[in-house]
């Protein structure tokens, strides 16, 4: 995904697409076929991009994805 259409995300869309990216390299670790291993680095990258755009917004983003999913199952 390139920066210029991450800066283009409101905050919230920025949240949403970091949390999304998350899901998708979680998904993919558990995929018997991984014949797509450029995938990845793609998603590993991209979650990098995200977080560097919401530090600098100033938005918290918690980094620890499996506390944030124990989360959101207990509520």
């Amino acid at each position: 995904m390139k920066v210029t259409a991450i800066r283009e995300l409101d905050d919230q869309g920025l949240l949403a697409l970091e949390k999304q990216l998350r899901r998708n390299l979680f998904d993919w670790h558990f995929r018997t076929a991984r014949d797509k291993t450029h995938l990845l680095r793609e998603y590993r990258r991209d979650i990098a991009r995200v977080l560097t755009i919401a530090t600098e917004r100033g938005l918290k983003v918690s980094k620890n994805f499996k506390k944030d999913k124990k989360e959101s199952s207990e509520s």
